[in-house]
C-alpha cells in the first residue's frame, strides 16, 4: 500500500466525490427531458393510432347520410325496434352522465387551481406544478367532448364525425332523452 492510499484525508475526499456524483444530476435530468420526449413519443403514438380508418360503426346498419337504420340494426342483432331504441336512449343518458361529470370535475379542478394561483405567494415550483395540471385538464376536457359527441350522435340518431358535432350541434353540452 502506497502512502496516499492510507491517508485517511484522501480517503475522505474520495467518498465525498463518489457520494456527490451519484446525489448530483444534469439539468437534463433536473428538467426530465426524457419524460418530456417519452411522452411526446407516446401522444405520436396515439395520434397515429386515431389518424388510421377503422370501420366507422362496427354492427350497425346504416343509411345515406350516416343515419343509422334502426329496423336494420335491430334485425342484425336480432332483437326488435323498441328494445333498440330503449338501448340507445340508455346509452344517451350514459354518456351525458360521462360528460357532465368530466366537464363538472375539471371545472373544479380548474376554479381550485385558479384560487392557488391567485391567493399564494408564486415561486417556481408553484408555476410547474400549474404545468403539471395540463394534462389532467385536458385529458378530463377530451372525455367530456367525446362523450359529447358520443351523446349528440344517439340523439340525433346518426354517425357524425367530430367536425360535423362542431360545426352541426347547437350545443356543445350533451342532452338527456
Amino acid at each position: 500500500m502506497s502512502a496516499a492510499e492510507n491517508d485517511p484525508k484522501k480517503r475522505r475526499f474520495g467518498r465525498a466525490r463518489r457520494v456527490g456524483r451519484s446525489v448530483m444530476i444534469t439539468p437534463r435530468q433536473a428538467l426530465g427531458w426524457d419524460a418530456v420526449k417519452n411522452g411526446a413519443g407516446y401522444i405520436s403514438a396515439l395520434w397515429r393510432l386515431l389518424g388510421s380508418r377503422r370501420p366507422i360503426a362496427p354492427g350497425l346498419s346504416l343509411g345515406r347520410g350516416g343515419v343509422i337504420d334502426l329496423a336494420g340494426t335491430a334485425t342484425i342483432h336480432g332483437v326488435n325496434v323498441g328494445a333498440l331504441d330503449a338501448l340507445l336512449r340508455e346509452q344517451q343518458t350514459k354518456t351525458y352522465h360521462r360528460a357532465m361529470g368530466a366537464l363538472w370535475f375539471d371545472g373544479v379542478l380548474m376554479v381550485l387551481w385558479l384560487t392557488e394561483m391567485l391567493v399564494f405567494h408564486w415561486n417556481g415550483s408553484r408555476l410547474l406544478a400549474a404545468l403539471e395540471f395540463v394534462p389532467f385538464w385536458a385529458f378530463l376536457a377530451l372525455v367530456g367532448f367525446r362523450n359529447a359527441w358520443m351523446n349528440w350522435q344517439l340523439r340525433n340518431r346518426r354517425i357524425g364525425s367530430a367536425w360535423e358535432f362542431l360545426m352541426q350541434s347547437d350545443t356543445l353540452l350533451p342532452r338527456l332523452p
